[in-house]
């Protein structure tokens, strides 16, 4: 009988353990954390069908940097998960989508959230979501599972001659199950991203086309073939006076010269090689393989001309791509757009914020639906409860939030803007 007692209140001393453990875990290091909103959209999703449950360690870091994730109990009384994007002493604004630290956009170099997807042939039907001319393209077959274009006998620059994405950037999103949930802003950051084989000729020639439209200007990214490996690649901007797509390529040429903005010869590799054509704050880039080939920055965009617009709106085909007097293959067609900021609130729209020694900034990924710093201002460190870890539940989501930034360039890029060979 006593072994059976000795035994009963040993299991109790370790349930009563166990228990006091967990008190002090969830009191004083770490606790879960269900996301009961959208407005950390597509990072974290929340809600009553997607929220997620969040691992949250407590404590203020040291090591705390821009669009470092915080929960916070500002605004709503409730645990919430923002974007730290203004720091201690800086000054932050948000005006026309983008975030302006001490009056300037953020650097080329300045490592930032992910671009968000809108479109992935991974998970989306190209033919769903593009036009394009039968005479020069070929969809996938059994036999030949790409998108295939052949203008070999049309030398002449055509936009019949491109994939043109019947869509536009908006901020919207993907859910996890890859459909789209249209936006309700107009956004005009964003890139265009593919693998392309081109199919090699005798001293080669042709000119692969990634293009992005932003208000007024068009912004081309050309590579000419002009070796078996080797491509002269400019960065050209566009400005059409009348409609952006009357005009074919080497009438609009003619009538309106292009400005380069940026041009170098580059090496490109005999099979599938990479490409990624961005414009992000007034920066554009284009990379092949995995390296920036041009970066080209820009002051601002020129308006749309001739057409009575809403201010912001890009007006045309945003996103294209393809190619004159080639045969190639492409295939990993991916779009995305930058984070977009709206300008509503109080507290750093009309006017920068100054923050004090011990403040942050905080924002919500998805803007348009997020209550955060542009309602309440700027957040004391003292009141961050701490940084989201990962996501434990649904077991299929689960992930770990370090989130690896995303770099337009590199801190120290080989760059090549305004400065030609």
């Amino acid at each position: 009988m006593d072994r059976v007692k000795r035994r009963f209140v040993g299991a109790l001393w370790i349930v009563g353990s166990v228990l006091v453990a967990l008190y002090l875990v969830r009191s004083f290091v770490a606790d879960l954390y269900r996301v009961e909103s959208g407005s950390m959209a597509p990072f974290l999703h929340g809600g009553d069908a997607l929220g997620e449950w969040v691992l949250v360690r407590y404590g203020v870091p040291d090591d705390l940097e821009r669009f470092d994730l915080v929960v916070t109990y500002e605004g709503s009384g409730k645990p919430v998960v923002k974007r730290v994007v203004g720091l201690p002493g800086e000054t932050v604004q948000v005006s026309g989508g983008d975030l302006f630290i001490d009056r300037h956009r953020l650097a080329p170099e300045t490592a930032r959230p992910h671009p968000v997807t809108l479109f992935d042939s991974d998970l989306h039907e190209i033919a769903d979501h593009f036009e394009w001319d039968s005479g020069s393209w070929s969809a996938p077959t059994d036999t030949a599972p790409t998108w295939r274009l052949d203008t070999r006998d049309r030398d002449e620059a055509s936009n019949d001659h491109l994939l043109r994405w019947r869509s536009s950037f908006d901020d919207g999103y993907l859910l996890p199950d890859g459909i789209r949930v249209a936006g309700t802003r107009h956004v005009g950051d964003g890139l265009v991203s593919c693998e392309v084989d081109v199919e090699r000729m005798a001293g080669g020639h042709g000119t692969l086309r990634l293009e992005l439209r932003e208000r007024g200007d068009l912004f081309r990214a050309l590579l000419d073939l002009v070796g078996e490996d080797v491509v002269r690649a400019r960065i050209e901007r566009h400005y059409p006076e009348h409609s952006p797509d009357a005009f074919e390529p080497a009438l609009e040429i003619l009538l309106h010269p292009p400005e380069v903005l940026a041009e170098a010869t580059i090496a490109l590799e005999a099979s599938w090689t990479r490409l990624l054509f961005a414009n992000i704050d007034n920066t554009l880039v284009l990379e092949v393989g995995d390296e920036p080939a041009l970066v080209a920055e820009y002051i601002e965009n020129r308006a749309p001309a001739g057409a009575a617009v809403v201010p912001g709106v890009t007006v045309g085909t945003q996103v294209a791509l393809g190619g004159d007097g080639l045969a190639a293959s492409f295939r990993s067609l991916r779009i995305a757009r930058d984070t977009h900021w709206i300008s509503r609130g109080d507290f750093a729209v009309d006017r920068p914020l100054s923050l004090g020694p011990s403040e942050v900034f905080l924002l919500g990924d998805n803007s348009a639906m997020s209550l955060d710093g542009r309602s309440f201002g700027a957040t004391r460190l003292d009141a961050v409860l701490g940084r989201p870890h990962s996501v434990v539940w649904p077991r299929s989501r689960a992930r770990s939030l370090r989130d690896e930034r995303f770099h337009l360039v590199e801190r120290n890029p080989k760059r090549n803007a305004g400065a030609l060979e």
